[in-house]
């Protein structure tokens, strides 16, 4: 068992995790931690792997070879209290399932702190079921204050500030106008380095399709990768620079809602808007939750119940005790007797 980067769950001086995102390794039994982000992760075990095999005495590997093992792996996003999000690729289940093992089995995160994305795709969804553990879906918070709280958490840096708001389903970082803006107080060569940072990677589309970095709640068609195109911030005067950077804020404020021009995480209207950009799906096949309309499904509370084994039926195992509620008070509130009983006498 091998964590390159940051270890698991290790939190810095303001309690912010070190690392938010992890790609998991099964056939290897590694967790890249550090670049943050899963592409520059794979790029990482590529560098790991061949200089493995070449320590062994192998022929260091070809590209196919490495794109081929790099490619056996599971994005997994980190969470305070010990949590970690599964993304499964929906055409390697097998993957997202092997690598729920392994986190219990290898690192030890429980049970019931592993949950997983992209349940709006009935494949996903029906691995779930038939393993009696819908109850394990990543759930949306739908209470202010939680809407709040996920807002906060989404903050995550690339290599130098935490500027940007990450969707975990899509990949996508969302930078605002407030946030773009305030980066003229930086030194010049930060500020360098940040405008050479989000020009890379809004021109940059992940595996999925998705854009790196995306420009929050402007018009696409006035500002966005094309604004950045042909433009070399390092090696620019700093004046030049500057004035550059200040073009960029004028187009960025004159492209964007302007009741979205300023950060205000306390302000309803913003912080719907954020939470919409930040918690949305990718484009995926998609069928209703379970025939329930997609406005009700986040008032949706799933339970464990459980699945058929060699014809018989087992309550799902994650209580100490099949017998009575549990003490550990995260358990407990997954225990319900009537859902229980329902079952039992079904």
């Amino acid at each position: 068992m091998t964590v390159i980067g940051p270890e698991l769950f290790k939190v810095n001086a303001k309690q912010q995790l070190e690392s938010s995102i992890g790609t998991l390794f099964p056939r290897h039994e590694i967790i890249i931690t550090a670049p943050p982000l899963h592409a520059m992760q794979r790029e990482e075990f590529k560098d790991w792997f061949s200089k493995a095999q070449v320590a062994r005495g192998e022929p260091s590997p070809n590209e196919p070879k490495l794109s081929w093992e790099a490619g056996e792996s599971v994005d997994l996003f980190f969470a305070i209290g010990a949590r970690v999000i599964i993304r499964p690729e929906l055409e390697r289940l097998d993957l997202a399932f092997e690598a729920d093992q392994m986190l219990q089995n290898k690192w030890g995160v429980s049970r019931h702190r592993i949950s997983f994305m992209s349940v709006r795709d009935k494949r996903v969804r029906q691995a779930l079921r038939e393993r009696g553990e819908l109850w394990r879906i990543s759930a949306l918070p739908s209470e202010e204050k939680e809407i709040g709280e996920a807002i906060a958490q989404s903050q995550v840096a690339i290599g130098a500030g935490r500027i940007y708001y990450y969707n975990p389903n899509s990949g996508t970082r969302f930078l605002t106008y407030a946030q773009f803006a305030q980066l003229a107080q930086l030194s010049d060569d930060a500020l360098a380095g940040q405008l050479t940072e989000i020009a890379r990677h809004c021109a940059h589309r992940n595996r999925h399709g998705n854009p790196e970095v995306a420009f929050f709640g402007v018009d696409p068609l006035r500002f966005g990768a094309p604004n950045f195109q042909g433009q070399d911030f390092q090696e620019m005067a700093a004046a030049q620079m500057r004035v550059r950077h200040a073009e960029l804020v004028r187009q960025f404020h004159e492209a964007t809602d302007p009741s979205l021009r300023e950060d205000k995480p306390q302000w309803r209207p913003w912080q719907m808007h954020m939470f919409s950009a930040i918690a949305g799906e990718r484009e995926q096949p998609c069928d209703t939750l379970q025939g329930i309309d997609a406005e009700f499904a986040p008032a949706i509370r799933w339970l464990p119940g459980g699945a058929f084994q060699d014809g018989e039926f087992h309550l799902a195992p994650i209580f100490p005790s099949q017998d009575g509620p549990p003490k550990d008070m995260e358990l407990k509130t997954l225990w319900d007797p009537l859902a229980r009983g329902f079952i039992t006498n079904f």
